[in-house]
């Protein structure tokens, strides 16, 4: 499973060597933007109520 934001950047080279890929988008989303489930209600709120 990848799932840091270097491993989909490589998975053409990792497909050589691997039989299986899976790319978990939620932990490369939380990794990428740095915020986790526990973190939305910080920002939530001013997302849904202009």
């Amino acid at each position: 499973m990848i799932e840091t934001p270097r491993g989909p950047l490589t998975a053409g080279e990792i497909a050589q060597t691997s039989e299986f890929l899976s790319l978990a988008t939620n932990d490369l989303t939380q990794t990428c933007l740095g915020m986790s489930r526990d973190d939305s209600g910080s920002f939530i709120p001013a997302c849904t109520h202009p």
